[in-house]
């Protein structure tokens, strides 16, 4: 099955193709909401060059409830 969406509301909620979206059930309707995409570390660091790298950075002492 599939669902088509017309094209104005597309464009209203800003959404384009390609978009992850979820299906629910209220009362006897049928929710579409855009999914938030869920990253992991590995995913956002895979195309990091060691240019983009640096070193620690030391910020002084804790202050607060800092853990180190």
């Amino acid at each position: 099955m599939g669902i088509r969406l017309p094209q104005e509301i597309i464009k209203q909620l800003g959404w384009q193709e390609g978009i992850k979206v979820t299906l629910s059930m209220e009362d006897n309707s049928i929710i579409v909401s855009a999914t938030k995409p869920k990253y992991c570390l590995e995913d956002l660091l895979k195309e990091a060059t060691p240019q983009q790298q640096h070193e620690e950075t030391n910020w002084g002492e804790a202050i607060g409830e800092e853990s180190w």
